[in-house]
């Protein structure tokens, strides 16, 4: 029997399938942030499948009008029942030729038929020792979406990115441990306090996001050559002891300051009114102080006999305010004994 090829048109954003047309119809895949989340056929509503992935973004799973289709891959993507099925893509997220049983890879530069590629990679043989092999036999920890071997010569660019983030969480633990905070401001409120521990949680979980991602390129180049100078798995699992003391930590001093806040409260309430009472006061005592007869400079120049009796007569003048001043400060002394 001869088999002839139906036309095909694939379209792609990214290396990833967009919309395909065929001579029976049109598909469109839908994603969002590069996660598969559905596919339709021939525009219709009652048409759209949605799609299980797992973390590599193969489709696992299709849930459809007619019901649900489970999919299983072997290590190098083959699937027995995924050309019957309703969903167009397949292993690592990527479009499954049903009339090739391939996929095409590199937006149809290579044809990967589960196994092996079909046609050398032009890199081959300076760049690729196995100019047909898939991920350099491991396609359990890699993939080839371009089409291309992935053992790519490392950049200075992916070192120097890889390490500067090693570096920063590093620091950052170290920061962690030895640093920190040891208490909150009593007279900031818990609003303040969750504020920020947001903004400090923030900055943890994006190093530790960068650290994930230099993680995930274990097996590059790059990576090696980071890993000759740095023991990355070492310095993210000291990464995450320090995060979780810190988490601790802050939990403790955060419980901490919800009772120093409460008794702040509560003192600010009980000395609140008394302190308005002692400041009014000392406003009397001033007003008292500025109506007393003073001294002047020209009271060296008189003798001894007519200074005492200058001064005499001030004080007798002064006599009602310094009484005045002395109950005043009575009273404020009496309200300074009630302050908590």
């Amino acid at each position: 029997m001869e088999l002839q090829r139906k036309a095909l048109r694939l379209f792609y954003c990214d290396r990833n399938v967009h919309a395909i047309l065929r001579d029976q119809g049109s598909g469109t895949v839908f994603r969002v942030g590069g996660q598969l989340l559905a596919e339709s056929r021939n525009s219709a509503v009652d048409s759209i499948a949605l799609l299980s992935v797992d973390n590599s973004g193969s489709v696992v799973g299709v849930a459809h009008e007619s019901g649900r289709e489970t999919f299983d891959y072997t290590a190098y993507g083959h699937c027995s029942s995924l050309s019957s099925g309703r969903s167009s893509l397949g292993f690592n997220g990527e479009y499954y030729d049903d009339f090739l049983q391939g996929y095409m890879l590199g937006n149809g530069y290579r044809l990967f038929n589960g196994m092996r590629f079909n046609s050398p990679d032009s890199f081959a043989p300076f760049r690729v020792l196995n100019a047909y092999g898939y991920c350099d036999g491991d396609p359990v920890n890699y993939s080839d979406p371009s089409g291309h071997a992935p053992w790519w010569p490392p950049t200075r660019k992916s070192y120097f990115e890889m390490r500067g983030v090693v570096r920063k969480a590093m620091d950052l633990a170290d920061r962690m441990d030895k640093k920190g905070w040891k208490s909150f401001d009593p007279l900031l409120s818990p609003t303040d306090v969750n504020r920020k521990i947001e903004t400090s949680m923030r900055a943890i979980q994006d190093i530790g996001g960068q650290l994930e991602l230099v993680r995930l390129k274990k097996g590059s180049r790059a990576f090696s050559a980071l890993s000759s100078k740095y023991n990355v798995e070492k310095v993210a699992a000291n990464f995450s002891r320090s995060v979780e003391s810190y988490k601790t930590r802050v939990n403790e001093l955060k419980y901490q300051h919800s009772i120093d806040y409460r008794e702040f409260v509560k003192r600010a309430t009980h000395n609140g009114p008394i302190n308005s009472k002692i400041l009014l006061l000392q406003k009397k005592v001033q007003e008292e102080k500025q109506q007393m007869v003073r001294g002047n400079k020209f009271d060296s120049d008189l003798s001894d006999v007519k200074l005492r009796q200058v001064e005499a007569e001030r004080a007798r003048r002064n006599a009602p305010y310094t009484t005045q001043i002395n109950v005043l400060e009575q009273q404020i002394s009496k309200l300074r004994s009630q302050l908590w």
